[in-house]
């Protein structure tokens, strides 16, 4: 395999492009093998180049790197972030890190319930506060997806996802919740619609800082 061909499967394996304007090579990933972690990681060209060195094949040379930043059409004029599609040679943050950008969202979203000591929160209104997020943020996960991240994020703080032939009663009838597992249905607290809302903007704002 050539030298370029070598850089060429580290850009694919890691998503990275490279940003001319602010010579940057880009790609969003976690440093401490926890998703909840992930984040855009930069390196500049030098960077990279001593890094798949030592990595790769002590060979490399910067334009290796850069004939494989061209040949699999990684390279960019700048980045910014933005909610609307971008021109052609401009590379879009939030575009490129969609669905990482959805599991920061639900992951802050879990931490944010159990830094308020929630003892639980119904399935409605945990969807109310995602859909918020997703709206603000101009991202989308399937329900599939948004349970799997759900029941991942809040494990990690004690919650169960209550569903199915597992759903709990609540107000008088059987109910899907996010439940803490020290706690009872009863236990859940009620909250209206502008609570629910204030939770989004603050998960948001964190998230996005």
């Amino acid at each position: 395999m050539s030298n370029i061909d070598q850089v060429v499967n580290w850009l694919e394996d890691k998503d990275a492009s490279y940003l001319c304007k602010e010579d940057s090579v880009v790609y969003f990933a976690s440093i401490t093998g926890n998703d909840e972690d992930k984040d855009w990681q930069n390196l500049t060209l030098g960077q990279l180049l001593r890094t798949l060195k030592f990595m790769v094949n002590e060979s490399i040379t910067q334009e290796d790197i850069i004939a494989g930043l061209q040949e699999s059409g990684r390279l960019f004029e700048m980045g910014v972030k933005s909610t609307y599609k971008t021109p052609e040679g401009i590379f879009n943050y939030a575009e490129h890190s969609a669905t990482g950008i959805s599991e920061k969202l639900v992951a802050g979203l879990a931490k944010s319930i159990s830094r308020q000591k929630f003892s639980g929160i119904t399935i409605s209104n945990l969807n109310r506060i995602h859909d918020k997020l997703e709206m603000l943020s101009n991202t989308k996960l399937t329900n599939i997806a948004r349970n799997r991240f759900y029941r991942k994020y809040f494990s990690l703080y004690g919650y169960v996802l209550r569903e199915g032939a597992n759903r709990v009663f609540y107000q008088g009838r059987k109910t899907t919740v996010m439940l803490h597992k020290n706690s009872q249905a009863k236990d859940i607290e009620a909250t209206d619609n502008a609570f629910l809302m204030n939770i989004a903007g603050l998960v948001f704002a964190e998230v996005n800082k």
